[in-house]
C-alpha cells in the first residue's frame, strides 16, 4: 500500500491529481476546410474556398472532429429576393498537422504556383506586400 500524502494534515489521493492539477496536454492544429461555392444561376466555373484554421485538441482525432465541427457550422445559403442566390457546401477537412512549437517561427501553409508569367506574378506579390506595409502603418 501507498504512502499516504497529507496536505494540511488532509490525506491526498495520489493516484489522480485534481483537474486543476492536471498538465495540459491539448496542443494546437492547423486545418484546413475546403467549402464548395455554389451560385445561382448557375455559372460555368465552379469554385471551392479553402480556409486554414486553427484548432485547440488533444489529438489528431480530435482535432479533425472539431474542424469538420467548424465546417458543417459555417454552411452558409446567402439569399436573395427569397431565393437561394449562394451557397458556401463544406466539402471536407483536406489537411490536419499539429503545429510543433510557437516559440519559432512554424509554416502552417504552403502553395506551389505555377506561371508562365513570372514577372507579372513577382510584381503582384510586390503589390499586396506594400498594400500591407501602408495598411499596418495607418494602424499605427
Amino acid at each position: 500500500m501507498p504512502a499516504e500524502l497529507l496536505i494540511d494534515n488532509n490525506p491526498v489521493d495520489t493516484r489522480k491529481q485534481p483537474s486543476s492539477l492536471q498538465p495540459l496536454s491539448s496542443r494546437l492544429f492547423v486545418v484546413k476546410l475546403v467549402f464548395n461555392i455554389i451560385t445561382l444561376p448557375s455559372n460555368t466555373c465552379t469554385q471551392f474556398e479553402e480556409q486554414l484554421h486553427i484548432v485547440e485538441a488533444d489529438d489528431l482525432e480530435e482535432a479533425f472532429l472539431k474542424a469538420r465541427a467548424i465546417g458543417i457550422g459555417q454552411e452558409e445559403t446567402i439569399k436573395r429576393d427569397g431565393v437561394a442566390a449562394t451557397k458556401w457546401e463544406f466539402v471536407d477537412v483536406a489537411d490536419l498537422k499539429a503545429i510543433p512549437s510557437l516559440i519559432k517561427s512554424t509554416e502552417v501553409y504552403s502553395k506551389i504556383h505555377e506561371t508562365s508569367e513570372s514577372r507579372e506574378y513577382i510584381r503582384h506579390v510586390h503589390q499586396r506586400g506594400k498594400a500591407l506595409r501602408l495598411s499596418l502603418q495607418q494602424l499605427a
